[in-house]
């Protein structure tokens, strides 16, 4: 089958999309389909002409008027459509990933979309996202856009059960129309080990993540405070941002880690490697590669009771899910008190994301939908 992939950013890279982009297309490549991966991104000058007409005086609120505004889906629906002009009659199926753009509207063949959320949901659910500096009006019309595409879609593609029932319930799409795929981990596989031994070092809690506040750093913080008074030697490293706030006893600020090369893959490896637990209370993840990247090194997880979390975690299985900040500090201290156990849990955790949450796995249920539509 012959796929053409659209995406904000280069999806043979690592720029577009977490590098969720890339793992996918690489894995229906390995499944031996043809893919045409293109970037609809705005030429330079587009993209200053709709930077200057969407300014506002808060920088987060400039960047999301003129990301999710009506000019930026029109100009990445024309590079879309420049695109498929261009490659006519060179694929069977259309993919675009997310709803920035519009590609399926006059399409000659099935269109899908991969999703990991909708402009309602985030205008819900998510109080840190960029959707939160918008004006209602602004909302709405962001709405209205991504309805749209949805419209059109052969079928969307999502990341978690989390996000499906809101495209049934938000958008009135039939539910054969709407199928969670999930995702992978973006990392080499290759260079994971197996089953790790009861780590020498002190009890290490690892948060992996570039937005502290929206990915519940603060919140670790405060129980990890709490964790010291029972555990003393217990530690926390901090990965992907540098909190000022965090510079707390027995934590270690690492800072960004970059996935774009080998050595920055094998460092950010090594640390999952050394952590007893992974610790990510988001307030809000419509999926969560991390929670998969730490279960595929065999760490357990911790997590909330809330969006795509409880259907990575199995509680009590291959990790936690918690209702609130005292019960994250309860199940911290079991967990670091129980090294033990946490091994045979992170064994669980492993078995689980290699046999539910890899991008060929993702690519396998994908497939099987786009070559009965092309059919």
């Amino acid at each position: 089958m012959r796929i053409l992939f659209l995406s904000e950013g280069d999806p043979e890279t690592w720029d577009s999309w977490s590098g969720c982009s890339r793992g996918l297309v690489r894995a229906l490549r390995s499944l031996g389909h043809t893919v045409l991966g293109c970037d609809v991104s705005e030429p330079r000058l587009v993209r200053w002409l709709g930077t200057v007409g969407s300014w506002a005086p808060a920088r987060r609120r400039w960047a999301a008027r003129y990301h999710f505004g009506s000019f930026g889906f029109w100009a990445r629906s024309l590079v879309a459509k420049h695109h498929m002009s261009t490659l006519s009659g060179q694929f069977d199926v259309l993919l675009q990933a997310g709803a920035t753009f519009n590609a399926l509207e006059g399409a000659s063949v099935p269109g899908f979309v991969y999703s990991d959320a909708n402009a309602q949901l985030t205008s819900r659910d998510a109080p840190f996202s960029e959707t939160a500096a918008l004006s209602r009006d602004e909302v709405a019309g962001m709405i209205e856009r991504e309805a749209s595409v949805y419209a059109r879609a052969t079928k969307v593609f999502t990341m978690s059960e989390y996000a499906r029932r809101s495209f049934l319930h938000d958008f009135g799409l039939p539910p054969a129309r709407v199928q969670t795929v999930f995702a992978g981990a973006n990392l080499d596989l290759t260079i994971l080990r197996g089953p790790r031994a009861v780590p020498a070092h002190p009890p290490t809690i690892l948060f992996v993540g570039r937005q502290w506040t929206r990915k519940g750093g603060p919140l670790l913080l405060a129980a990890f405070r709490e964790v010291r008074g029972a555990i003393t030697d217990a530690r926390l490293v901090v990965v992907g941002c540098t909190p000022g706030e965090a510079e707390d006893n027995g934590v270690e600020v690492v800072g960004p880690v970059p996935k774009q090369t080998c050595d920055g893959q094998a460092r950010l490896s090594a640390l999952y490697q050394t952590a007893d637990v992974f610790c990510m209370p988001s307030q809000f993840e419509p999926f969560g590669v991390v929670f998969v990247e730490a279960m595929l090194h065999g760490v357990p997880c911790i997590g909330l009771q809330r969006c795509a979390m409880p259907e990575i975690i199995v509680h009590n299985d291959t990790g936690w899910v918690v209702e609130n900040p005292a019960a994250l500090r309860d199940q911290l201290i079991a967990a670091l008190s129980a090294r033990e156990q946490l091994r045979e849990m992170g064994v669980r955790a492993r078995e689980r994301a290699l046999q539910e949450f890899t991008w060929e796995r993702v690519a396998e249920r994908m497939v099987s939908q786009m070559q009965a539509a092309a059919c």
